[in-house]
């Protein structure tokens, strides 16, 4: 299974899994990256079939204590990076190979160990429009702002 190895070759402050059940047929996997963000990845089987980030200090509970896989994080900055994460999964989609997908996408999300540290690759700044560098190249991982990345 891919849930230990993402456990334990992966430098996350957390992962914990979540078994189906109620009639559920996926399971997710809530990855807390440092103290910068959370990110609950919903798998069907061994694909992952979507992803949302919340802030590190955002709730990842609704109100009756289950897993939120649905409910946007209220910073536009978490917001960037789950539409990332979305176009990261269309990316690394090898359904002969889910194992290197789920792989490839943990590492694409490790790099965002620094997301308020690293500065854009392309302009060298921090911040543009009050953001990050949000972007990750696939291949590289390097720090781009949106408008910068193309």
């Amino acid at each position: 299974c891919v849930i230990p190895y993402v456990s334990g070759n992966f430098p996350f402050t957390g992962a914990t899994l979540f078994l189906p059940g109620n009639g559920c047929v996926s399971s997710s996997l809530q990855v807390t990256l440092g103290k910068v963000l959370k990110a609950i990845v919903v798998m069907r089987s061994l694909f992952i079939d979507r992803t949302v980030v919340r802030g590190f200090n955002e709730n990842v509970y609704n109100e009756d204590g289950k897993l939120d896989i649905w409910t946007k994080s209220q910073y536009q900055v978490f917001q960037k990076v789950t539409d990332h994460a979305t176009t990261a999964l269309l990316h690394y989609q090898l359904p002969q190979m889910p194992d290197v997908v789920v792989r490839s996408f943990m590492t694409w999300l490790r790099s965002y160990i620094k997301l308020f540290q690293s500065s854009c690759q392309r302009c060298g700044r921090f911040l543009q429009d009050g953001l990050p560098p949000t972007w990750r190249d696939f291949r590289t991982l390097e720090a781009f702002h949106d408008t910068c990345r193309m």
